[in-house]
């Protein structure tokens, strides 16, 4: 294979990479109007997270791809023709999109972490209060039904 070969399988790791990466900000933004809303449905976080995982994973295996090949031919690029030159630069503009994605879905990833959190400290302070009250209507009604009710050890029974 020549360079330029090389240089095109790069590219259109990028191009896959660019992408996942929009698959990923359409589900974090997804899982962020899941978590806005009032009543949360855990099966659509559940399945916004596993896809994201397989989306993650995919793009780990890119990386991986295009940081091997690179590796392979880097020696190399400073050496290319005119023709590879103009790959290269389209490559660069695929980079800086990918940064720009992936700075921004590191913020929504943040702000969803955030929400979450949350989410979560209100659901244990409820469940807390839930217990509590149980706990307490539970006393209640044994007060009220006799079973709770202890002699004094204290009383006095002489008469």
């Amino acid at each position: 294979m020549n360079n330029q070969t090389y240089i095109k399988i790069l590219q259109d790791t990028l191009v896959k990479k660019n992408q996942i990466l929009d698959e990923l900000l359409l589900l974090t933004v997804q899982q962020e109007m899941i978590l806005d809303n009032s009543i949360m449905d855990y099966e659509k976080f559940e399945t916004c997270i596993s896809q994201k995982e397989v989306l993650i994973n995919q793009l780990n295996q890119l990386d991986d791809g295009f940081e091997a090949l690179y590796e392979r031919i880097r020696v190399e690029l400073p050496e290319l023709n005119e023709d590879s030159k103009g790959l290269i630069l389209d490559m660069q503009n695929f980079i800086k999109d990918i940064m720009m994605k992936s700075t921004k879905l590191q913020a929504l990833e943040h702000k969803n972490k955030l929400k979450l959190d949350l989410f979560l400290t209100s659901q244990k302070r409820e469940i807390r209060t839930m217990k509590m009250n149980n706990k307490t209507t539970t006393s209640y009604y044994g007060n009220m039904s006799g079973q709770n009710l202890n002699n004094s050890f204290f009383f006095d029974k002489k008469k």
